[in-house]
């Protein structure tokens, strides 16, 4: 981040504040008395600065703040993930012509399909295997979703999308289109060897692809696959142009980041 001020010629510094969970609202109201211009949140922090932040349905619902701003005297938060999920992918394939599967209940998978909503890229489906969401538990304006389908298992989600594969595909033959096999973006924060397996063997059948937002056991059977190093990298760009209004070169922030990591 010091290496991005720097290269734009901002007078700003980056500065490591430990703080008590305890004593966050303390600390917080410290840092806007002392005109601290943002805050990029510890994972430890993240999930009691949204209890402290967020008063929007949809910021509750996500539940973990992962950075914030200062505005006429008061820290504006929000959770960087989603927004920055939805612009990786956005370089790789157009998100309207994928089907979206967000695979567990966790803050990855409830920012993404908040961003989902905000930034009107919507899919041409959206699957969600997480046993505790349901149509009355989720904020309305998610649960009103057309597309959105909420599966309890990741065998009844890869039936359901075998099947929205098929009618794609039978879809794209009766309108004579060249390219068939809808590409599948999943996203959740690990899938192991079981699930991937899964998934793979429905793709292969109608001759779909994935692009994965996640760990995997087995990243060596895949070839497309959107690393933590990636999110990373271009939520310190989300977060660095909401903070300063100004755009930063993505490839300096990850030649920074990679020499951080070699240490």
């Amino acid at each position: 981040m010091e290496r991005a001020f720097g290269a734009l010629g901002l007078d700003w510094r980056a500065i490591t504040v430990e703080v008590e969970g305890n004593q966050f609202e303390v600390a917080a109201q410290g840092m806007a008395a002392m005109h601290f211009r943002a805050l990029r949140l510890f994972p430890s922090l993240e999930e009691i600065a949204a209890q402290h932040f967020f008063k929007d349905p949809l910021d509750q619902f996500i539940g973990h703040a992962t950075s914030a701003a200062l505005l006429d005297g008061h820290w504006m938060a929000w959770n960087n993930t989603g927004s920055t999920i939805l612009a990786c992918l956005a370089q790789r394939s157009p998100l309207a012509n994928c089907v979206v599967w967000l695979h567990g209940n966790t803050p990855r998978t409830r920012s993404t399909l908040v961003a989902i909503v905000r930034e009107s890229t919507m899919p041409q489906a959206i699957l969600c295997t997480a046993a505790e969401w349901t149509r009355e538990s989720l904020p309305a304006q998610l649960a009103g979703l057309s597309n959105l389908h909420l599966c309890q298992s990741m065998e009844s989600s890869s039936e359901l999308l075998l099947n929205i594969l098929q009618e794609a595909n039978a879809e794209g033959e009766a309108s004579d289109r060249a390219e068939i096999g809808m590409p599948v973006v999943l996203i959740a924060d690990q899938l192991d060897a079981h699930d991937q397996h899964t998934l793979e063997e429905s793709l292969a059948s109608v001759g779909g692809s994935a692009i994965y937002a996640c760990r995997l056991d087995e990243p060596n059977r895949v070839s497309e696959v959107l690393t933590d190093v990636d999110i990373a990298v271009a939520a310190e760009a989300f977060d660095f142009s909401r903070w300063t209004g100004h755009e930063v070169d993505v490839g300096l922030l990850r030649d920074a980041y990679d020499e951080y990591s070699d240490f």
